[in-house]
């Protein structure tokens, strides 16, 4: 697993050389920025410093979003990223709230994929889990009765078993109470 720097504390975050620095909190100057980074061709994020400032920018600014949901800040600063690549985002009236809004929606994607114990791509398409309710594990209840009745297809209990004691088989010991 990579480990990130916090935003804050990185070194080259205050090593910035005197270039000039586009308000990042404008939403022209974040246009700006991304049309010029789009216009540079393949690996202008990877070498420019105005991108690598745009990151830590995007980092800081949405930490608290990430701590509320429980989640990295880099991590954030990454679904961000992903978006500001889409046409969509250079081309809107206001890019940070779209990818204010695309944050938001990776956030609760990423809880609700991790209740789910599914992967993220999966929840994204919500028509085909909709109905669904987060996993339950067996740890997470202190007493079988907290368990939710047997379904309509499993079959009746009989009077040997019930829907909270399941048969043993006789080969295994019984454990004395």
């Amino acid at each position: 697993m990579i480990q990130h720097t916090s935003p804050a504390d990185s070194e080259d975050a205050t090593a910035q050389p005197a270039a000039p620095r586009h308000d990042l909190e404008s939403p022209e100057a974040l246009r700006a920025l991304l049309i010029r980074l789009h216009e540079s061709g393949p690996g202008a994020w990877q070498h420019d410093r105005e991108a690598a400032e745009l990151m830590r920018y995007t980092a800081v600014r949405y930490r608290p979003l990430a701590q509320k949901h429980g989640m990295d800040a880099w991590d954030i600063a990454s679904a961000a990223f992903e978006v500001m690549l889409a046409p969509s985002t250079r081309k809107a009236r206001n890019p940070w709230a779209v990818v204010t809004r695309a944050v938001q929606i990776t956030c609760g994607v990423e809880i609700r994929a991790a209740g789910m114990l599914v992967a993220s791509g999966k929840v994204r398409h919500t028509s085909r889990i909709a109905g669904f309710h987060d996993a339950i594990r067996f740890a997470e209840r202190e007493h079988l009765a907290d368990y939710p009745p047997p379904s309509p297809s499993a079959p009746k209990p009989t009077a040997k078993t019930t829907p909270m004691m399941p048969t043993v088989p006789a080969s295994l010991p019984r454990c004395r109470q």
